[in-house]
């Protein structure tokens, strides 16, 4: 039933937002809210839309995509790809012109969007035979057989990843910049003498390819934090930094071969 926004998110909250929230229920959420955008541009704009009641025939399309499809689209395909198949977008064409003429013609009135909002519009939807060919989607319902173990990602796993993707933030700095963020601290007095020694040992570390320890990590994320409040343009520099930097990796690079 399409029944505006603050009923059907009064519903989604009820029906749809699990005790815990892990991995794989924020991916299938994303894939779903994938399939909802693709489904839009699918439906189209005017002058080239399928007809004119895109937020009444799309939401009841998904629902008979699910129906027909026994709840077996495989969400977790869509999530990795962050698309839908060329396959999923005819199918859906074809059930949404359907579903247009449908609704239009039982509509009591003429009152779409009044007959969209009750159950009655819906049960006739899925009462009815429309028969339609979805042989095609094969490859984007789950494989039974070959059902991959999707795995649960715990707390500890969460942060590992979060230190990893905080290492790359860290190594992405370039040296010239740490060295400019200690010196900076110094003569601001905006740093602490532990602060500049923090940077110090982070351009060092970098510039050796050694590992950063974890508490090493935080304390550098906490150095860019207040330069980013404090002197921007430090951070703004980087780009200029890097590019200066490719000449002579690409001669370091010929050199060595």
């Amino acid at each position: 039933m399409v029944q505006g926004n603050q009923k059907n998110y009064l519903k989604f909250i009820q029906h749809n937002i699990e005790k815990k929230i892990d991995n794989i229920y924020f991916e299938d959420t994303i894939a779903k809210a994938i399939l909802f955008r693709a489904g839009e541009k699918v439906y189209g704009v005017k002058p080239n839309a399928i007809g004119d009641m895109r937020y009444i025939t799309l939401p009841y399309s998904l629902a008979l995509l699910n129906l027909i499809t026994d709840n077996q689209l495989d969400l977790y395909k869509i999530w990795k790809e962050q698309n839908i198949s060329e396959e999923i977008k005819s199918v859906l064409y074809t059930i949404m012109i359907a579903l247009e003429s449908f609704i239009k013609d039982s509509a009591p009135g003429g009152l779409y969007g009044e007959w969209a909002k009750k159950e009655d519009c819906w049960l006739k939807i899925k009462n009815h035979n429309f028969d339609f060919d979805i042989t095609s989607l094969k490859l984007d319902l789950i494989d039974k057989k070959n059902k991959s173990q999707r795995t649960v990602l715990t707390e500890s796993d969460f942060d590992k990843q979060r230190i990893i993707e905080n290492n790359k933030i860290i190594k992405s700095i370039p040296i010239e910049t740490w060295k400019e963020i200690e010196r900076w601290g110094r003569e601001t007095k905006l740093l602490t003498d532990f602060q500049q020694n923090i940077a110090f040992t982070l351009a060092s570390k970098i510039r050796t390819k050694q590992n950063l320890q974890v508490s090493e990590i935080e304390k550098g994320l906490l150095l860019i934090e207040k330069v980013i409040e404090y002197a921007p343009e430090i951070l703004a520099r980087i780009d200029d930094i890097l590019e200066n930097e490719k000449p002579l990796l690409e001669i370091e690079i010929i050199a060595r071969t």
